[in-house]
């Protein structure tokens, strides 16, 4: 394969990274949504006087700390990583990172092989980003899936604690 279609490939292969990336980052928003309104509800229902047994007080546990972990796992995946590889010619950093008249004296200095070795190295980069961000929002849905249960008895324990 000649060093243009394999920068093709590159190029595609970046583009596809990204676009997954993206379908990841598409989950969080729900995800907050969903484990901050049960955490809210929870702490709206909680009756001033309730009798704490201990099987409320387990269900409390097995609500809340999924709950918890469910968010830190949100925040962790949505800050953007930022480490990239040194002078890349591609990545916003190693652009930013040179000067003006630098950047545009090595973009003319570009060739296909140097172009091939950054696109290789931003391929293997965001395909670290995009397994780390699919891990944690996986675990966080997880998480989450767990809580759904206790919660729902804790809110109905609430419920008819009011009445």
């Amino acid at each position: 394969m000649d060093i243009k279609r394999k920068n093709d490939v590159l190029e595609q292969t970046l583009s596809r990274l990204i676009n997954f990336i993206s379908s990841a980052e598409s989950k969080i928003a729900p995800l907050f949504i969903i484990s901050t309104s049960m955490l809210a509800i929870f702490m709206a229902l909680v009756p001033s006087t309730f009798d704490w047994k201990i099987k409320s007080i387990i269900l409390v546990i097995f609500t809340v700390t999924p709950l918890i972990i469910s968010l830190l796992l949100i925040l962790v995946s949505i800050f953007p990583r930022t480490k990239g590889p040194k002078g890349s010619m591609i990545y916003f950093k190693g652009i930013i990172d040179q000067e003006s008249d630098e950047y545009l004296n090595e973009m003319k200095e570009e060739t296909e092989e140097k172009h091939f070795e950054d696109l290789a190295r931003q391929c293997y980069i965001n395909a670290e980003i995009t397994s780390r961000k699919f891990k944690l929002i996986r675990y966080s849905m997880i998480s989450l899936f767990i809580s759904v249960i206790p919660w729902l008895f804790i809110i109905y324990e609430f419920y008819k604690a009011k009445d």
